[in-house]
């Protein structure tokens, strides 16, 4: 089997498209997976309006947009020394102005190349080859290449780094000796800048996994240069780091010399730390220190609403409010017990008691409508004589009395 498809085109992609025509499989999957397989967005994109009949075109934009100005944010301020260890959004949210990925996965779960070009990949879904881009420079004039990116998965694969990459990337590695290791020839420099991965098992989710924030590509000598992004900030990314101190600030200011990415418009973006009391936040929004707040919590809605200057958009993400059962121990190791407390839930009054009616309601899994993996199913509603049914059936005839631990602010 060659290591690319002929024409640079995946055999599934026709089989992807018979299947959107037939309505076998909907907008969404059939754009997250095309794109996966190295068809470009807008391709992928043009494809499914005219298998559907349907129109992606961009609105319009209602203004020029000009050059200057300092975007605030309130933000928790972490660590940021090395990215392949980063374990919170906030540290990739800082990280990212700094160094960049190989790909960035949009609103809309397609993954687009970023510090890639572009990729192909063998029909088993095994080889991959990653075209990428030239002309790209790093922060101290290195030209940005193949050397980089092995550097990068070379040290996220060794155990030793302790980064989650290590679960990421699964399919590069192998045990050996009770051990695992990254998989001889798993990397392959083609050219300058090309690079080729060779797999153990298929994983066609390659793309959209370096696009997370753990694996944001530090320059070749990262480790060389002491490891640690704060002392030496050199990235491909569009600004410049100017102060950074955990739990107080950090500070960018526009990169000098061309971007490879093009006009950036911001002069400076800082990021303050206002602690974990979420009234601060809001009254730094309030008195005009900040233009953003990374969270705003659903008690706060209400007054954020009186402020004539701002706007509230609202917007269904993953994130999930759950209460879970140790299954472990009595009474959740039984799961009548547990059907029996599902059975009791009206998702619809939750929402509106500890969301104010903000989101969608769960749904008792962890794959959200916005996930490409979500298929409807039918709704679970309020039983009562189902919960009693099956809590006499656990033993349980008179009841059970159970008691909720909630965290400060939930996430």
């Amino acid at each position: 089997m060659s290591d690319t498809p002929k024409n640079g085109i995946h055999p599934y992609i026709p089989k992807l498209a018979d299947q959107l025509g037939k309505g076998r499989i909907g907008r969404r999957d059939f754009l997250r997976t095309a794109t996966l397989l190295g068809v470009s967005a807008g391709a992928a994109y043009t494809m499914a309006d005219k298998l559907m009949g349907t129109s992606s075109a961009a609105l319009a934009q209602t203004g020029t947009p000009k050059k200057g100005g300092n975007l605030r944010i309130s933000m928790n301020v972490k660590e940021i020394t090395d990215p392949a260890t980063y374990d919170w959004s906030e540290k990739g949210n800082v990280g990212r102005h700094i160094v960049e990925s190989l790909t960035q996965v949009g609103s809309d779960n397609v993954t687009r190349p970023h510090l890639a070009e572009g990729w192909e990949t063998s029909d088993d879904l095994k080889t991959w080859t990653f075209r990428l881009r030239k002309g790209v420079k790093w922060s101290n004039g290195d030209e940005f290449g193949a050397d980089d990116v092995i550097f990068n998965f070379e040290r996220w694969l060794d155990p030793a780094t302790g980064s989650s990459n290590l679960g990421r990337f699964s399919s590069m590695m192998v045990e050996e000796g009770g051990k695992k290791k990254m998989a001889p020839g798993a990397i392959e420099k083609v050219d300058a800048h090309t690079v080729r991965f060779k797999l153990q098992t298929a994983d066609i989710a390659l793309p959209e996994s370096m696009g997370d924030y753990p694996a944001l590509i530090v320059h070749r000598d990262f480790a060389k240069m002491g490891g640690n992004l704060v002392d030496n900030p050199i990235g491909t990314g569009p600004f410049a780091l100017k102060d950074f101190r955990v739990g107080e600030t950090a500070r960018f200011e526009r990169r000098e010399g061309k971007y490879w990415g093009g006009d950036v418009y911001l002069d400076g973006v800082t990021y303050i730390d206002h602690g974990d009391d979420h009234s601060a936040w809001l009254a730094a929004l309030a008195s005009d220190q900040v233009d953003l707040l990374y969270r705003l919590i659903t008690e706060n809605v209400p007054a954020v609403r009186q402020m004539s200057h701002l706007q509230i958009y609202e917007t269904v993400t993953g994130q999930t409010g759950v209460a879970r059962m140790k299954v472990t121990e009595k009474p959740f190791d039984d799961v009548r017990v547990r059907q029996a407390i599902q059975a009791c839930i009206d998702h619809k009054r939750l929402l509106e008691l500890a969301y104010q009616g903000f989101g969608v309601p769960g749904e008792d899994h962890h794959v959200s409508p916005v996930h490409p993996e979500y298929a409807e199913l039918p709704a679970m509603n309020q039983d009562y004589d189902k919960a009693k049914k099956l809590l006499a059936e656990a033993g349980y005839a008179n009841g059970l009395e159970i008691t909720i631990d909630c965290v400060t602010q939930p996430s």
